[in-house]
């Protein structure tokens, strides 16, 4: 049984460069890792999205700070399902 930073090919976690690579040592691991995956990527982001939408107002109107608060949340959500 390969380790679990291989695929079944052999591919190292250290390989992994681009979507393309990470789809592929995905391949044969269980579904539940993408979903880590994701959720922790998502989480990364977060801080990034909501410190662009405490801008004052006259950088960034109300209305696009909530669609990005909203829209950062979301991503943060859904990526754990």
């Amino acid at each position: 049984m390969p380790d679990s930073s291989q695929t079944e090919s052999g591919m190292e976690t250290s390989e992994i460069k681009d979507r393309k690579s990470l789809e592929a040592w995905l391949e044969d691991k269980p579904p539940e890792w993408a979903q880590a995956i994701a959720a922790r990527i998502a989480l990364r982001v977060a801080p990034v999205g909501l410190s662009v939408a405490a801008l004052p107002e006259e950088r960034l109107a109300r209305e696009h700070r909530h669609t990005l608060c909203l829209l950062t949340f979301r991503a943060s959500f859904i990526s754990a399902v």
